[in-house]
């Protein structure tokens, strides 16, 4: 899969809603460091997702769900004027992660692979 194609996988799975607030917020910090080269503060993500339709988002979950996702080691952080901007550190990590939660076995084919065992 190329790379404008999985940025494309992960930005339609940001608009669908189907993620979870950590994957949400993932994708788009993912987005905005793919597509402008730069980082976002967390007022950016609680707008975006706002928009999107994730209703319960507020600063202080994305600075929490920031903190988890440094932990991890798939994003960083730069202060700047006493903000915090985050930025994929692991750009690979990041969008498997995010694409690995909207993908969904098929039943036939489940079915299919228990019966060869």
């Amino acid at each position: 899969m190329s790379e404008d194609e999985r940025l494309r996988k992960v930005k339609e799975a940001l608009k669908s809603g189907r993620l979870s607030l950590t994957d949400a917020v993932l994708a788009t910090i993912c987005v905005a460091y793919r597509e402008f080269n730069m980082g976002i503060t967390c007022d950016e993500i609680v707008k975006v997702l706002r928009k999107l339709g994730y209703n319960n988002v507020n600063k202080r979950k994305i600075y929490s769900l920031a903190s988890r996702l440094k932990k991890e080691g798939l994003i960083e952080s730069n202060r700047v004027s006493g903000r915090a901007i985050y930025a994929i550190k692991d750009e690979d990590k990041a969008i498997e992660r995010v694409l690995g939660k909207t993908r969904s076995v098929k039943a036939e084919e489940l079915l299919k692979a228990l019966e060869e065992v």
